[in-house]
Parts: structure tokens; sequence; C-alpha cells
């Protein structure tokens, strides 16, 4: 990032603080966000993560996309006709969606434990699947660190966290943005490490589209690696 680029991306940070509370764009999800991009110059956070934290609630935040790898030529297709499940308003399709971590078991479908364990031997962070009577089932499914450290490496390495108020007045929302830090992010050893520790979760998103041109069927939205919020002092620095 250039120096001129940075100077005037932190004049424009400095401006917004000492404003009032802004009114929302009405542009929907992550509408705090898309607020304050709109204030700042374009060019100057081109190279820069932009996250606005509204207050420290435990919200998930996703880090990137990792599809999950295994024997299978489609080892998420496998995993869901295996271990997935029905919902109770549509018994003929199932779905696999639910979030895992390293630290504690996530039961799925009333019949199955899910945990992750970062296998450093053989460079990979395995899904274990156990029964009711946590006896293991299988340990097929993983992430090699290789590809993990590949969507990681593709991160932007600088972030600039933004803490904001909301308030909602006549139906009208507005924020105000009162504080801001650059953070720059960790080494994948600790990556792996939070992984480990169960602050970063892997969920998995295969759910029936409930609108839209593929309403009624089956759709991937992607296996994501996520944080919450509050956490992101962990994973920048």
């Amino acid at each position: 990032m250039k120096l001129d680029e940075l100077k005037e991306l932190k004049n424009a940070v400095n401006d917004i603080k000492e404003r009032g509370y802004i009114s929302d764009l009405k542009m929907g999800k992550n509408g705090a966000l898309k607020t304050y991009l709109s204030l700042l110059p374009k060019k100057t956070y081109k190279d820069i993560d932009i996250k606005v934290k509204k207050e420290a609630i435990g919200n998930y935040l996703v880090l990137f996309n990792a599809p999950v790898e295994g024997k299978s030529n489609d080892e998420l297709k496998r995993l869901k006709d295996k271990y997935g499940y029905y919902k109770k308003d549509d018994m003929r399709k199932k779905i696999f969606n639910f979030s895992v971590q390293a630290n504690t078991a996530t039961f799925v479908g009333n019949r199955f434990l899910f945990r992750l364990e970062v296998d450093y031997e053989r460079e990979r962070i395995s899904l274990l699947v156990y029964d009711k009577n946590n006896s293991l089932i299988e340990d097929k499914s993983y992430w090699s660190f290789k590809l993990v450290k590949e969507r990681f490496e593709s991160k932007k390495k600088k972030l600039l966290l933004v803490k904001a108020w909301e308030k909602t007045e006549n139906l009208d929302v507005s924020y105000k943005f009162y504080d801001y830090q650059f953070k720059n992010l960790i080494d994948f050893e600790t990556f792996i490490k939070l992984i480990s520790d169960g602050y970063i979760r892997i969920t998995f998103k295969v759910v029936i589209a409930r609108s839209g041109v593929f309403k009624g069927k089956v759709i991937d939205k992607g296996t994501s690696f996520e944080i919450q919020d509050y956490n992101l002092n962990k994973l920048y620095i």
C-alpha cells in the first residue's frame, strides 16, 4: 500500500470518527459496513480488509471458504448422503448444515457426533465422526494444511477494525463509528493453533433454498472457516 494512500485513508477514518450518527444506506445485509465503505475513498482500501463491529455479541465472521477433502471425488456429497439429516418441514431432501470445532463435539441429526482434530503428523485438519456412544466411526474427511494455507494467505494482510454504535429512531437506522484499529494478520502456524484451541470453527452449509431460482432444491452455500467477532484480536495483532 502506498504511503500517500495510507495517509489519505487514515485522514478519512479520523474524519468519520469525529462525525455524529450517519444514516444507514438501506442496502440490506451488512448495512454498517456498506455505509462505512461509502464514506472512504475507494482507492485507499483495496489492500485492506475492513470489518465493522457494532458490539461484542459473539457473531461469527466468515474468514474464507475451503472445500472438505477425502478419497471421494465429491467428499461433501458423500458426507451429506451418509450423515445428513432431514428437516421437519421437508422429509424428502437431506441437508448438512452445522458447525464443528476441535474443543467440543457437535451432535448432528440426533445420531452422530462430529469434531475437528488438528493432525500435525499428516498435516491436515481431520473431521472425526462418532456414534452416540462416542465410538469413532471414521476420520476419512479432512482439510489439508496445503489447501488451508493457500486460502489463509490469499486474505488481505491488514485489517481495519471499526467499532460502531447503532441506534434506531422512527424506523431509521444510523451508526456512530466511534473507534478504529489497524491490525496485521497473524502467521499460519498461529492460525492452526486457533483451530486446535476451538477459536475457529468450520461450518457446512448444504441447505434447501427458500427463494430464488433454486427454491426447493438442495444447494451448497460453501464450507467456511469462521471466528467470533470478539476473538478477532487473536487472529490479528
